[in-house]
Order: C-alpha cells, then structure tokens, then sequence
C-alpha cells in the first residue's frame, strides 16, 4: 500500500512537466563548424551546422556568437561564420517556434588556421593554413630564398589560375607567395588582410577583388535572381579602405588588376556588372597612384582563352594572364606604365 501511495505521488507530482514536454519535442542532436566551398573554386567558408531531430515545420534557427572576435552571417537552417582574428569562440543555436524555445546548445571552436604564426616560412603552418587546398599546385609550399624579395598575390579563383605559372616564371628572380585561400569579395578582404599579409616583407604586392563582390545568392547559392553580395558603393568603400591598409602595413609597390571579363550566362553573376566595377575600382587607384594591370581588357581581346558561360579560364588564358602579370612585377618603376 505504502509503495502504492508513493508511486501515485511521484507521478502526480512529475505529470505536469511531462505534459509540458512532448515526447517528440524536437532536440539538437549536434552543433559543429564545417568548411565548405561555395560553388566551383569558390571561397571556403565556416559553416555552423546544427542536426535536429523531430523537426517540425516553421522552426526557427538562431545563432548566436556568445564569446571570440567573429560574426555569423544566418542562412536557412545554419549560418557562415566569419572569424575577425584568432583565439577561442563560443557558439550558440536557440530553435523556436517564434514563441517557445525547445532547445539550445553551445560550442567551443578554434580556427588553427588563423593561429598560424609563420604562414608563409613553415610548411606545417602553410598546410595547416590551406588545409586540403595544400594539395593543389597553386597552394604548393614555396621555400623561401633569403637573397630573393617576395611578391604577394591577393585575389580569388582568377589568381589561383596564375599563380602556379607566374611562380616558375619568376623563380630566380622573386620568391612568389599567395594568399592560402580563394580571396573571396572585398568584406572578406578586409577581416584577412592583416592575416595574410604576415610577418614577411613585400617587394610587390599584386591584388585584386570583385568577382566575388558582384555574384548574386540566394541562401548561399549562386543566383542571378538573387542578392548582391556587395553594391557597387560598398565595393568602391572597401576598396579604399584596402589600400589604406595596404599603405600603412607595407612599403611594397602595389599592382591592381582589374576584374575579368564576366561572360553571358555566368552562373550568378551578370555580364557587364564587371564594367561599373572596374570603373570604380579604377578611381580608387588613380586617387591612390596605384597601378593597374588591365587584365579586364586582355580578357575581353582573346575571348577565346576563356570558358565558355563562365568566368574562369582554359591553360592558354591562364598564361596570357601569366605573361601580363609578370611583365608588371618585373617593372620596377610602375608608375610609368
């Protein structure tokens, strides 16, 4: 009877928080940072990915930044993680209906990568910085040549195309270096360029960005219908502010390419959108009397060394960028070309 009596009890007392809690409520399972790329040689981003289980319909998903020098960038059921420096991270997923919140849970996350002291002297660093990238000829390791000066290349996928040619063109002459990542758009530029520019002195620096400013998305995927990554004002704002940085962190002669040609029917991107943009970027450099390598111009004069509806390039417009940009390295007052 006794026993009886204390189970009535116990069940009287626990039915009301049962009743509150459905037995299908949904849980996160899981909460963790992924690398993923955007699109064919696109930027490698930090995705934070949650697994939720018994998920109904209007769940909403919100992320949160609760600790470390980094911002989140929400998508539909997760959200790209942008990391402003180095040092540990703690990151939090709410879902909700709007109203009720059924669960929550936090993570810890270190980007090594951003922790790389010599990115550029040692080769675990460098491996560690590119990670499955190290594998490509364009992020190969580069053994630094003490008696040569170093040349940096920023940019996005045009400039991997390059890289490897302008590399064993310039071999005896300069150590060559670029960054160990697709550049991805200016904002991205921006939260980097301390990073990359790193603790090695630069003779030239040859950069560029925009491809990436001008593509269109939609829920993180390349969409003509969709939103701009940066407006042509944002665009031309971080620009200058680049080349602010640019100046005040090193003494190397700068070179600007501009944007290749943008083909009909590029997955994203709008043909002729590259037009205004290198219009812009133009005045930023000849207010800064920074040079300007017109790969825009060679682009859109052999046509026939680009891919067809998109905007990266065969071998034979790869080594015509080649050429061009090591004719601008090799020439050391720039200013008169």
């Amino acid at each position: 009877m006794l026993f009886r009596y204390y189970l009535s009890l116990i069940f009287f007392l626990v039915s009301p928080v049962l009743q509150a809690l459905p037995i299908n409520a949904p849980i996160i399972k899981s909460l963790k940072v992924v690398q993923e790329e955007q699109g064919i040689q696109g930027v490698t981003q930090n995705i934070v990915k949650a697994v939720v289980l018994n998920e109904p319909e209007g769940i909403e998903y919100s992320y949160r930044v609760v600790s470390g020098n980094a911002s989140l960038k929400p998508l539909e059921k997760s959200a790209i993680l942008n990391i402003k420096s180095g040092g540990p991270l703690e990151i939090q997923l709410v879902i909700s209906n709007g109203k009720k919140i059924y669960d929550s849970k936090s993570i810890k996350y270190i980007d090594k990568a951003l922790s790389a002291d010599n990115l550029y002297k040692e080769r675990a660093s460098w491996q560690q910085a590119t990670g499955r990238l190290s594998k490509h000829p364009s992020f190969a390791f580069q053994k630094n040549n003490d008696k040569l000066p170093n040349v940096l290349i920023i940019g996005d996928s045009i400039s991997i195309g390059y890289t490897p040619y302008v590399q064993t063109s310039l071999a005896d002459k300069f150590n060559v270096y670029r960054i160990p990542e697709n550049g991805g758009d200016t904002g991205r530029g921006l939260q980097k360029l301390d990073y990359w520019l790193s603790s090695l002195n630069w003779e030239v620096i040859h950069f560029n960005f925009g491809l990436h400013d001008l593509k269109r998305l939609t829920n993180n995927t390349l969409d003509i219908s969709g939103q701009i990554v940066n407006p042509p004002e944002i665009y031309a704002e971080n620009l200058k502010e680049i080349v602010k940085k640019l100046r005040k962190k090193t003494a190397a002669r700068l070179i600007w390419a501009s944007i290749t040609a943008v083909p009909a029917g590029a997955v994203g991107r709008m043909s002729g959108d590259e037009i205004l943009y290198n219009k812009l970027a133009s005045q930023v450099m000849k207010e800064n009397k920074i040079v300007i390598n017109d790969l825009y111009k060679l682009s859109t004069t052999y046509p026939e060394g680009q891919l067809q509806a998109d905007v990266h390039f065969s071998e034979i417009g790869k080594k015509q960028q080649t050429n061009q940009v090591v004719e601008y390295i090799l020439i050391k007052d720039n200013h008169s070309h």
